[in-house]
């Protein structure tokens, strides 16, 4: 985060930094996420239309995922499904009912890992710009199995 003003410039407003780090005495903490470290750095930027500097200040939270949630409710699930998959197809087939058998859990297990990559893609942000780790992996999932 930036704080900063746009209408004063230094000599009408000058932040100054009370620490290296932001104080967390208030901080609340989170389900998904953990708060790493906090910095604190104070910028003075000087732009071509105006004669004095400005002053910003710069706030990093550093966070890190908790990723119980998604092991417990994706990656395992996941792993299990493929595990029965590659099982299934490893199993001998020798009488028509066998056969049947095969298919039927094939479709089954493939069935799982796309409402699996629907829960996958509810939970993560919409972005064009790139796929997340999760989504690759279940996809990679479903090309075992097919």
């Amino acid at each position: 985060m930036t704080f900063s003003s746009w209408t004063y410039d230094q000599k009408g407003i000058d932040y100054f930094q009370y620490s290296d780090t932001v104080g967390t005495s208030n901080y609340l903490e989170n389900e998904g996420w953990y708060l790493m470290k906090t910095t604190v750095k104070r910028v003075e930027v000087k732009y071509s239309c105006c004669p004095n500097a400005y002053t910003l200040l710069k706030l990093t939270l550093y966070l890190r995922r908790k990723p119980l949630f998604y092991m417990v409710n994706l990656i395992i699930p996941t792993s299990i499904i493929t595990l029965i998959a590659i099982v299934g197809f490893f199993t001998t087939s020798s009488a028509s009912g066998m056969r049947e058998e095969k298919v039927s859990l094939g479709i089954t297990t493939l069935l799982s890992m796309s409402i699996l990559m629907l829960m996958v893609s509810d939970e993560m942000p919409t972005t064009s710009t790139f796929i997340p780790l999760i989504g690759w992996f279940i996809l990679g999932m479903i090309i075992i199995i097919r």
